[in-house]
Formats: structure tokens, sequence, C-alpha cells
């Protein structure tokens, strides 16, 4: 009896990870064609080549997959149960006193999966990837060479050196440290400025500590502030700035943290926070809310039907995530409250539509 329980959960959780994994396909398939579509005209402008647009749209892949997986895990679940509704299966197994929890709890260790892909492409992939296309945007804009690391943005600019730790939301820079070398490549001055405001044509430095390197010697003096032409371009802030839903948990939480500690506003950081936090929780409750649904009318609709019902869901759910973001902001409702109520609202119509199958 036992291993037929097992069995069962099986062949579920199989069925109902094939449907999800084909939808995640196809899904990101059309967002990657969609994605190297947009680069045409900054390639037929001459802004850059074909091997670049390649390689951006590949580094936005993960961006993607991560933007669908809910909405493919959903997908999944409405075709695999939906399909074994179309074949009486599930009838099968609601006669043989397989009730519909029963049948929730194994696509729920299915969606196990698809919620550790989900918090390992939100934690790792997404902010890798990003970092990565960020560079690549930043030296194709400006000719530098640059690079995103866990220590900051650096970029290049011919003997100079430049590593900007954080870039606020006010445009201005945070933690600057500067390197200039000679022609020997031998270390001439180094520069670190708490922040950097942009004012007119220029860059501000403040809170700077300036070294400079001799034969006679090292010679360091500390200024309140000093001008800076050369640092960066304000154009490429848009283009090096990481959008908060692109930051790892830890990141946005660090950068939150150093906002609110600052005065500045931190909400927008907050709530891409506990969205990626409840991300992972996110994909669970798409897969359940539709079980009980698989249970009552689909058994009378047709494959072409459910992906239209899993679409419109899945778009629903998304607006309604974004939405709560701008909501919250609006009218200054706690970014826990505005992350965690699509959740709570999944997590409702599961509990009600699993009552009225039972």
């Amino acid at each position: 009896m036992i291993a037929g329980r097992f069995t069962l959960d099986r062949y579920i959780g199989r069925t109902v990870v094939t449907s999800a994994v084909g939808a995640l396909g196809v899904l990101v398939l059309l967002l990657t064609a969609f994605d190297f579509l947009d680069h045409l005209p900054a390639i037929s402008r001459g802004r850059y080549g074909l091997a670049d647009a390649a390689l951006l749209t590949l580094l936005a892949m993960p961006r993607e997959l991560s933007q669908v997986l809910s909405a493919a895990a959903l997908l999944g679940v409405l075709l695999g149960l939906g399909g074994l509704a179309s074949r009486s299966e599930l009838v099968v197994m609601r006669a043989t006193g397989w009730s519909p929890t029963r049948v929730l709890g194994s696509v729920l260790l299915a969606g196990l999966a698809f919620s550790a892909l989900a918090a390992v492409s939100g934690q790792w992939l997404v902010p890798i990837a990003e970092n990565h296309a960020q560079s690549v945007r930043a030296e194709l804009i400006s000719g530098r060479k640059t690079l995103h690391t866990r220590f900051g943005f650096w970029a290049r600019d011919g003997q100079t050196y430049i590593n900007i730790r954080d870039i606020l939301p006010d445009a201005s820079l945070r933690r600057v440290n500067i390197f200039r070398l000679n022609s020997s490549h031998e270390l001439v001055l180094s520069l670190s400025a708490r922040r950097a405001v942009y004012v007119e044509d220029h860059w501000q430095l403040k809170g700077v500590v300036m070294s400079r390197f001799s034969e006679a010697g090292i010679k360091t003096e500390t200024r309140r502030s000093i001008e800076w032409e050369s640092l960066l371009e304000p154009d490429l802030l848009a283009v090096i700035r990481l959008k908060p839903e692109n930051l790892s948990a830890p990141g946005l939480f660090r950068y939150a943290s150093y906002l609110d500690g600052t005065g500045q506003d931190a909400r927008s950081y907050w709530f891409a926070f506990w969205s990626k936090v409840m991300a992972p929780i996110n994909v669970l409750l798409m897969m359940m809310v539709v079980v009980p649904y698989s249970f009552s009318s689909q058994r009378s609709l047709g494959a072409g039907q459910r992906i239209v019902v899993g679409a419109l869901l899945g778009l629903g759910f998304a607006l309604l995530g974004r939405a709560m973001g701008h909501v919250g902001l609006v009218y200054n409702l706690s970014p826990i409250f505005s992350a965690m109520l699509p959740a709570v609202l999944l997590a409702v119509m599961t509990v009600w539509g699993m009552r009225r199958v039972r």
C-alpha cells in the first residue's frame, strides 16, 4: 500500500515536472527571442556587433527564467493534472481513496525543485549574470574596460583605475577609490573618498584621503572635498546601477540598511528584499492554487484553454506583485506587508478551493 502511494506520488510529480519544464523552456525561449530583437536597432546603428548582442541576450536568460518560473510552474500543474483529469485518472485516484489533499501533497513535493530553482536563480544566477551584463553595456557605451565584482564596480581610464563600491539611488557614489599608475606601472597616487556627487560638469569627492608615492616617500593628506573631472560619465550611472530586483537578498539587505542609516528612502529596496525572500514560497503557492481547479472545471477544458487560464493567472499574479510595490510606496505601507500580500491571497484561495472539492 505504501509502495503504491509512493508510486502515485512519483507519477504525479513526474507528470507535473515534465509539463512545467516544457512550459519553462518555451517561455524562456520566447523572452530570449524578444530580447535579442530589442538589440537589433543598436546593431544597425553600429553601437555594438552581433556577438555583443548575443552575449547580452545570453546573460539576460537567468533574469528571464526567474521572471517566468512561477508562471511555468503554474502551467505545469494545469497541464499535468489537467491531462490526468481529461483521461479520468484523477477520478480513478479519488475512487481508490486518493484525496485531493493527497494530490496537493504530491504537487507540493514536485514543486520543491522549482522552489529551489527560484532561490538559486534569484540569489546567485541573476545577480552574477546582471553584474556581467552591466559591465558589458558600460564598456560598449563608454569604451572603457569595466568590471563588476563583489567589491563593486571597476573602470579603467588610461593609467587610472576607479573602484566604486556603491551607486546610490540619488546617483551619488559611496566609497570611491582611485589608483593611478605611471608609465612603468608603478603606483603614484591612491585616493579614497567617502562619497562623490556630480555638480554641473565635475565630480565633487567628499571625505578624501589622498596618498602620493614617489622616490622621496609617501605623502598623505586629508581633505574635506576636492573636484575630480575624470571619474565616471553620469550617463553611465543608469547603465551600471543594478535594479533592486536584480540584486541578491543579502545585497539588498545591506543596501537598504545603509539607506535607512543615512536617512534615505529605502522602501523600494526593502520591498525588493522581501519579494526575493518570498519568491520560492510564491512558486509553491502558484502550483498549489490550481490543484482544486483540476478536480472541477478542467475536465472539460482542452490544453489550449488550460494554457490561456494559466497565462491569465500568472499575469494577474505578476501584475498584483508589481502593483503592491507601487501602492506600498504611494500609501507608505510596510514593505513586508506589500511583498507578502499576494502570497497570503494565494494561500487563502488554495484553502478555499480545497474545501470546495473535498
